[in-house]
């Protein structure tokens, strides 16, 4: 199991926006760490 669960970045400035993605099954981020 991960501690992970999410990322967020905050960036001064104009005309900036967040982009959320779908989420991914722990087998989909497994494969992402070899």
């Amino acid at each position: 199991d991960s501690w992970f669960s999410h990322i967020a970045v905050e960036v001064p400035g104009e005309d900036c926006s967040n982009e959320w993605c779908e989420p991914v099954t722990d087998e989909e981020y497994a494969k992402l760490n070899g």
